[in-house]
């Protein structure tokens, strides 16, 4: 049985790399899950929930302008981000290629921070350090994006 911590980063890596997650946990003779695979499955969903708690900023967009392909966020005071999450509206496919995103640093210089090739139903970026903003920028795509959502966490 797998911990919760160690179920968190596959959910991370896959989902967060827009895949999906067969966790593949059967019940037992008696259709029960086995208590320790319960106690981990809860765990796992704990931190799931917990990744989302402390929005900095969420904005939706929806389909974008040919122009749009740079964005910059600003927070109201600078703070420790641990991820940032972008979707994209799958509904009308899967169209960024590339992106990158950078951190708007206390002195006013950007960090680089990740580069990403598809984003499409979640991308979960995980971030370290201080920001007062971010530039996320869309160097690629196959139409114009459909962007559901970009979220800065605490």
């Amino acid at each position: 049985v797998k911990s919760a911590k160690r179920l968190f980063n596959i959910y991370v890596s896959s989902v967060g790399n827009n895949c999906t997650l067969l966790l593949n946990v059967p019940p037992n003779k008696s259709g029960v899950i086995a208590k320790r695979d319960s106690k981990a499955l809860k765990g796992l969903g704990k931190k799931i929930k917990a990744m989302t708690e402390n929005p900095v900023l969420v904005q939706s967009f929806g389909e974008l302008k040919p122009n749009d392909q740079y964005f910059d966020f600003n927070f109201n005071s600078e703070k420790r981000l641990k991820y940032c999450i972008i979707s994209e509206d799958i509904a009308k496919s899967q169209r960024v290629e590339k992106f990158d995103l950078y951190l708007k640093k206390k002195n006013g210089r950007y960090t680089h921070a990740y580069s990403g090739t598809v984003i499409g139903s979640k991308k979960i970026i995980k971030l370290k350090g201080k920001s007062t903003g971010a530039i996320f920028i869309i160097r690629q795509s196959r139409s114009t994006p459909h962007i559901a959502e970009i979220g800065f966490y605490e």
